[in-house]
């Protein structure tokens, strides 16, 4: 009798109990990405000042914001805290960026790298791809 009132199990569908108990539909998925992502997103820019504290976030993009372009290699000692080891091409393509103030450099940095996150896990596993 259990049979009835079950649909077939296939092997690309959870069993219906499955779903009714553990399935989250694509949009409040979405939603709970997004509010992920801005909550990681205003964390991360709260927690970037001062630099070098315990729990203090943006530690490797510093390295990305402080170089000029005169004299990249001027703090290149791989045991430095802000060493540039890294291609001139690449401080070339951020050194717009560099221009700003460290706490907005660190918000436009963390939104950079939340949208590449959003991009590779599409938006139902953004919350995921933010978290691991």
């Amino acid at each position: 009798m259990l049979h009835r009132l079950t649909r077939p199990v296939t092997p690309l569908r959870p069993p219906a109990w499955v779903e009714r108990v553990v399935w989250i539909d694509s949009r409040t998925m979405a939603m709970l990405g997004i509010a992920l992502a801005v909550g990681a997103w205003i964390l991360i820019v709260l927690l970037a000042e001062p630099f070098g504290r315990l729990w203090g976030t943006g530690q490797d993009a510093r390295c990305y914001w402080l170089p000029s372009l005169s004299d990249p290699y001027r703090n290149s000692s791989w045991t430095h805290p802000t060493a540039y080891v890294y291609s001139p091409a690449f401080l070339q393509l951020v050194s717009p960026l560099t221009a700003l103030p460290w706490q907005a450099f660190i918000g436009v940095w963390t939104g950079i790298l939340i949208l590449a996150i959003r991009l590779l896990t599409g938006p139902r596993w953004l919350g995921l791809g933010i978290v691991f």
